[in-house]
């Protein structure tokens, strides 16, 4: 998906409305219907990559994915040229090392200098379903500008999708079923405005599943090709705004 042009003032401030119809023209990726892992492990396949947030909540969530083949972390080591793992929580960064994985740092990516960074050409900062459990987020992603701005590529950023059809069927019945630690719920539109605002213009938007794609599931699987902005998660693939 690309935010229609229409859209482009509002998003900069330059005009204001209390009921704008966000527009989004069609791209050929709009198509394909990948899980979120898939897509991010097909980008950055031979990539030098920075995975932010690696630990994932705590070693038993880990282990448990782990399992089921859902670790991220392990999926970009397999694919990458050179993946490096950062999270403030230090036990869980251990435990990471205890399974084989020694490039990991536990660390302030904003507030602390990492060696770890230096002499390479990162391609990817991935900060992927961090954002909705930080406080500020434009805050957090001006503070990633600001300290590493010249270090990697692009900015690519996954969050949960607020218009998402499992949201949907629990809001009817009066429920909203959610992370109990998260803070923002992410729409196409909020989740550019809220890059733009930190200095990231979002070049692609892409929709994808939280989970795997099953095969088998050929009714789902065409109807979410053709209704984007009721998958599960959205993906934003950035650049920092030159000045």
């Amino acid at each position: 998906m690309r935010l229609h042009p229409s859209c482009l003032p509002y998003l900069r401030g330059e005009s204001f409305a209390t009921d704008l119809r966000v527009r989004f023209e069609p791209t050929p990726g709009d198509a394909e219907y990948l899980g979120r892992i898939q897509f991010l492990t097909r980008l950055c396949q031979g990539k030098n990559v920075i995975h932010l947030g690696c630990v994932d909540h705590n070693a038993d969530t880990i282990q448990n994915k782990l399992k089921r083949g859902k670790w991220l972390h392990k999926e970009l080591c397999d694919v990458t040229q050179h993946c490096l793992g950062v999270d403030l929580d230090r036990p869980g960064i251990e435990f990471i090392r205890s399974l084989g994985y020694p490039d990991v740092v536990a660390a302030n990516i904003i507030t602390e200098d990492i060696p770890q960074l230096g002499g390479v050409n990162w391609d990817y900062l991935l900060v992927p379903e961090v954002l909705e459990h930080i406080g500020n987020p434009v805050q957090f992603l001006a503070g990633i500008r600001g300290k590493l701005g010249g270090t990697f590529g692009k900015l690519v950023v996954t969050v949960p999708n607020a218009f998402c059809a499992g949201v949907r069927k629990f809001t009817r019945k009066g429920i909203e079923a959610i992370n109990s630690d998260h803070r923002h719920w992410f729409s196409p539109y909020t989740l550019h405005k809220i890059l733009f605002d930190a200095g990231f213009t979002v070049d692609e938007l892409v929709a994808c599943k939280q989970g795997k794609v099953k095969p088998q599931s050929f009714i789902k699987n065409f109807y979410y090709r053709h209704h984007p902005l009721l998958r599960d998660d959205l993906v934003a693939i950035a650049s920092a705004i030159k000045p």
